[in-house]
């Protein structure tokens, strides 16, 4: 158990941060003490301090949500923290990564679920998941075919910075890393990992999964379920988010279904505009950051008009909450008539135009088993419908 570790901020600088609660109530200072059941901020009225498990998140103000370019390498652990690295190395069963900013973490290849050397597109984003939740015997060695990528099945050995090692049928390959899409580490099932006390997402884009968390100075200290061990400047944080099984975000569930359907159909419609219309997660349509008013956010969906979204619930919640509005990028165009339904009864109807201020919607889920979300055709056919359900999440 960690102690509690507070700072006089006498003579330090440290950016300022916002504190919201499960319950959605919000202050904004300089962040004075954090541990793993405490946090205290110095607002303008004073000392303020709050349990951890009544937050929902920290957010360090005046950074950026999204990294300025995106990793030449991605490093998911089992634990489900996700590294954007510059570099990825391993030998023996270690791995050297070199996180953004240049910071070098050592890990163990038995913590290590995936590795991605190239950047995430939308086209290669649906195969990639395939095979690695397909992934049950053996590792895989992932490899570009054409438009596509595929895999082959062995040992994965050592992996520099030209080549991968790869063991198939009892011989070893030594395979050209630009050959390669990526590596996929097999694990015995069974293991049993401590619960996350929360989420650290920093700078760079690494999000790491939290077992600890503490303020030191203007340095914020972590250790990962895993037991990795961490520090960095306040300023290098992005959000602290402790939402774990208080909160559970829209964006993060999967939905049962989703239907689009065009103001104009096409009859057959060409995939490229239906991927355009396609729902995004934690961006706009525009695949930018979801921002109403000036405001940016770092959790929500964004549809288009005329979009349906059905989500059976696995678990009973109490609200659901979101900030809704025309995101910028299309105002002051856009009109969208918002419905959300709760079974079968109607929770919220209204229009939302690209004129209006974004507006809070706080909603009875009590005994709700299927959430309903349809974005439908306002008063200006459909353009500039690009609705965003900010911070669209459930609470218990």
């Amino acid at each position: 158990m960690w102690t509690v570790i507070g700072v006089c901020l006498l003579g330090v600088a440290l950016p300022e941060v916002e504190l919201r609660t499960v319950g959605g109530q919000s202050a904004k200072g300089s962040l004075l003490a954090l541990d793993a059941q405490h946090a205290a901020i110095q607002t303008s009225a004073g000392r303020s301090q709050w349990e951890l498990q009544d937050l929902a998140a920290i957010s360090v103000l005046g950074t950026s949500d999204h990294p300025s370019a995106a990793p030449a390498v991605s490093v998911e652990m089992v634990d489900g923290t996700k590294l954007a690295a510059e570099t990825f190395a391993a030998e023996k069963g270690r791995a050297t990564v070199k996180v953004g900013g240049g910071d070098v973490v050592e890990l163990s290849g038995e913590d290590i679920r995936c590795v991605r050397f190239a950047p995430p597109t939308d086209a290669l984003a649906a195969q990639w998941s395939r095979i690695i939740e397909g992934a049950t015997a053996g590792d895989l060695l992932v490899v570009k075919r054409g438009e596509g990528i595929d895999y082959h099945r062995g040992v994965l050995h050592g992996v520099t910075g030209e080549t991968v090692e790869f063991e198939m049928e009892g011989e070893r390959l030594p395979v050209r890393r630009s050959k390669a899409y990526g590596l996929v580490y097999h694990h015995p099932t069974g293991r049993e990992l401590p619960e996350p006390i929360g989420l650290l997402q920093d700078r760079t884009g690494s999000v790491w999964r939290l077992r600890a968390v503490a303020l030191a100075g203007d340095q914020i200290e972590w250790t990962t379920v895993l037991g990795v061990k961490q520090k960095r400047p306040l300023a290098a944080v992005v959000r602290l988010n402790f939402s774990h099984g208080k909160v559970v975000y829209l964006s993060d569930l999967e939905p049962d279904s989703v239907q689009w359907v065009p103001y104009f159909g096409m009859g057959k419609e060409f995939p490229s505009r239906i991927a355009w219309c396609a729902p995004r997660k934690d961006r706009n349509l525009q695949s930018g950051p979801l921002q109403i008013d000036g405001r940016r956010y770092a959790k929500g969906l964004a549809l288009h008009s005329r979009t349906e979204m059905v989500y059976r619930l696995a678990d009973t919640y109490r609200l659901f909450a979101t900030s809704v509005g025309i995101d910028d990028t299309a105002r002051p165009r856009g009109s969208v008539r918002l419905v959300i339904r709760g079974d079968d009864r109607v929770l919220f109807n209204a229009e939302v135009a690209g004129t209006d201020p974004v507006k809070p919607v706080e909603l009875d889920m009590t005994g709700v088993r299927r959430l309903t979300i349809l974005a439908d055709f306002g008063d200006d056919l459909d353009v500039g419908d690009h609705l965003d359900l900010c911070e669209a999440r459930l609470l218990k």
